[in-house]
């Protein structure tokens, strides 16, 4: 028996509509479209009655002309000994592959999400082609070359960091031409990064509805101040010692730790925001951009990563962060002796949830 899911495709005929689906696996990670399968994962009769060689054909046809760039190396089909035939697509290098007839634009491009396909859009399409040509968006120059650094400046003071032409080289706030970069924009009082911050009742009235601005560091600060004045405690005392014993809703460094990671690994060139939400029972962290290069069990691994690797070298060198790559272990080990456990998903706008500790 036969099941879709986000590496297999069922389809009942060799239809047109097969080429999207290849594009689609092209442009995520892969999988198999079984062909002459229907819906309910049964095998179709009626396709097994079908000329193999003119369905061999035609994927070969498909592959020399339909697609764009070729992919001859990723896609193969051959046929089952119960008669499916079996089309395996490798993930593509050269991303966006697209269908040629329609270039590469969103009626052209598609991506797999879930069991299911979908058209890229024209954000997704542009970062597609920039991670295929490995751009730096951190190293780029900044569209915004009249940028101050009060803020930033205060910080590295309070580091013993003298903010010198060469000490903003080495950051990576400036370029070898002395321009400024998009991490130096990331760091400047004119960032153009916001943050929503947002308190819920039971009846998911807004309590409390912030927006967060400026230099990068600032926001991290005020958000983190923000978030622990919500991060409520509760006090039992034991009748036997008499002695007062305090739980946080979220224990440890949990809650600072789900945040800072998320102000590492967003993807800043994605003109969208960090979203922290309170809510009665859980805290939602949602940072734009999937995983980097990585998987949900690598992460609770503590695996590294770095879609931000000059942020992260700069957060560490202001003492915003300890070692790279503790901070989702760190979550684990404050919730080791708890009945509820902080939940992590990865999509194409990965958040963190935060379960809150029963008080």
């Amino acid at each position: 028996m036969y099941k879709e899911n986000y590496k297999e495709e069922l389809k009942r005929q060799m239809i047109d509509e097969i080429k999207k689906e290849i594009v689609a696996f092209l442009n995520s990670e892969g999988g198999i479209i079984y062909v002459g399968v229907n819906d309910n994962g049964t095998i179709n009769d009626d396709f097994l009655n079908e000329d193999q060689d003119l369905i061999q054909l035609k994927l070969e046809g498909w592959i020399q002309d339909a697609f764009y760039p070729l992919p001859s190396n990723l896609i193969r089909g051959n046929f089952k000994k119960d008669g499916v035939y079996a089309i395996e697509v490798k993930e593509g290098n050269k991303k966006p592959y697209y269908l040629r007839e329609k270039g590469p634009k969103p009626s052209g491009v598609y991506k797999r999400v879930g069991a299911s396909i979908r058209k890229c859009n024209d954000d997704e399409i542009l970062a597609m082609i920039m991670d295929s040509n490995h751009y730096d968006f951190e190293s780029d120059v900044s569209e915004n070359q009249d940028l101050t650094f009060k803020y930033f400046n205060r910080i590295c003071s309070e580091n013993n960091i003298v903010l010198s032409k060469k000490q903003m080289t080495i950051m990576g706030i400036i370029n070898s031409n002395g321009a400024y970069t998009n991490i130096g924009l990331l760091m400047s009082d004119q960032s153009p990064i916001e943050v929503k911050f947002a308190v819920y009742d039971n009846k998911m009235n807004f309590k409390i509805k912030k927006t967060f601005n400026g230099s990068l560091l600032k926001i991290i600060e005020d958000v983190q101040d923000t978030a622990e004045r919500m991060n409520d405690t509760s006090a039992v005392i034991d009748t036997n010692n008499w002695q007062r014993t305090e739980t946080k809703s979220y224990p440890g460094k949990s809650l600072r730790e789900i945040i800072l990671n998320a102000f590492c690994h967003s993807n800043y060139f994605i003109r969208s925001n960090i979203k922290i939400e309170f809510f009665e029972d859980k805290v939602k962290v949602t940072s734009p951009g999937g995983l980097f290069k990585s998987s949900i069990e690598d992460m609770l691994k503590g695996v590294q990563t770095y879609r931000n690797l000059k942020l992260v070298h700069i957060l560490d060198k202001m003492k915003y962060i300890e070692n790279f790559g503790t901070g989702i272990p760190r979550t684990l080990e404050a919730y080791e002796n708890s009945d509820r456990q902080p939940e992590f998903y990865n999509s194409e706008n990965f958040y963190r949830l935060l379960t809150k500790f029963k008080l």
